[in-house]
């Protein structure tokens, strides 16, 4: 219905970001599963994702999907090491941008509100 209500208010002209998330096996537990929140372990390829979304929505807005998946993808492959064997040095840890400061402790949001908020969405 989500779809059904941004066609209704914008139409249907715009351009979308799918994201799968897997099944969970049987079909009566599939609104539980998409309502639910992520997992802890999620957390670090989920923050990789959103941050390349967010990179390259612009892109995305500029009907470039291109520019835009290049994007997603700096931010969610690994980066090749094209240093010779002899001459590797360790890599320093490539650090994400700063995330909104929100207290983990005291922020009872869901995933998909901390999703809207990082997005704008209302």
């Amino acid at each position: 219905n989500g779809l059904r209500s941004m066609h209704a208010h914008i139409g249907q002209q715009y351009a979308r970001v799918r994201l799968g998330i897997g099944h969970p096996g049987r079909k009566e537990l599939v609104a539980g599963f998409v309502l639910h929140d992520f997992a802890r372990a999620d957390a670090d390829w989920l923050s990789d994702l959103l941050w390349g979304i967010s990179d390259g929505a612009a892109h995305l807005v500029s009907d470039d999907g291109g520019k835009f998946m290049n994007a997603v993808a700096l931010r969610t492959t690994p980066q090749r090491d094209h240093t010779p064997a002899k001459a590797k040095t360790p890599k320093k840890a490539q650090e994400n941008p700063p995330t909104p400061e929100v207290s983990q402790k005291t922020d009872a949001r869901t995933s998909m509100q901390k999703l809207m908020d990082r997005f704008g969405g209302s």
